[in-house]
């Protein structure tokens, strides 16, 4: 805190800082570890308690019609427990919705990401999604009998549904790098993001 004081950076771009750190370990986690995901949600959650300035968030909520959808939604979760016929399931059906809800809460309050910024935790999503399907692939080269009869098991990280849509994204992400003009990317990293789409897309083929 003492060297942050000398170096005079203000609390307000320091917490947008780690703002920014919160979320580039959030898109890493997300394919890879669920236990650090929850690590970096809980990150984000305590930077933004911190940051305070509650009056603003305020505000910045009432002026975004998506944040009280969001809300909304929880609620309806929420109040489904008072009639639910399996409360246990309903508690899970909340606890899954409620980090939905807290991230929408801290992205619609927080200071808008710029378009650098964003294309970077897109690219850093796409490459930890590469990295997770390259160890499935190992794993699966790797496997017992019992898993090569049953490729679907060659998730390791998360159910095959859900990975499969994360390589969806990160295939589109990657492949509109490369070729839209607006965020073209320097003439070495072309092919090899054009060939981890293509690696990517085949794996999709499979689950």
């Amino acid at each position: 805190m003492y060297c942050l004081m000398e170096l005079n950076v203000p609390r307000r771009q320091l917490h947008h800082y780690a703002f920014l750190f919160g979320l580039a370990f959030l898109v890493c986690c997300l394919p890879l570890s669920k236990y650090l995901l929850s690590i970096a949600q809980f990150f984000l959650v305590a930077n933004w308690l911190i940051e305070e300035n509650f009056r603003q968030k305020y505000r910045n909520f009432l002026q975004k019609p998506a944040l009280l959808l969001f809300a909304s939604l929880f609620l309806v979760y929420a109040l489904s427990l008072l009639y639910s016929q399996n409360l246990e399931a309903g508690l899970v059906k909340v606890k899954n919705v409620l980090p939905v809800l807290v991230l929408a809460l801290i992205f619609g309050t927080s200071e808008p990401l710029s378009k650098v910024h964003t294309k970077w935790l897109l690219t850093l999503f796409s490459i930890a999604v590469s990295a997770a399907a390259l160890i499935c692939i190992i794993r699966y080269l790797s496997a017992t009998e019992a898993l090569e009869n049953n490729f679907r098991k060659i998730s390791v990280f998360m159910n095959h549904v859900v990975f499969s849509m994360m390589i969806n994204m990160a295939v589109s992400v990657l492949l509109f790098f490369s070729f839209y003009n607006r965020y073209a990317i320097s003439g070495i990293w072309k092919p090899v993001f054009i060939i981890a789409a293509g690696i990517l897309t085949a794996f999709l083929f499979f689950l």
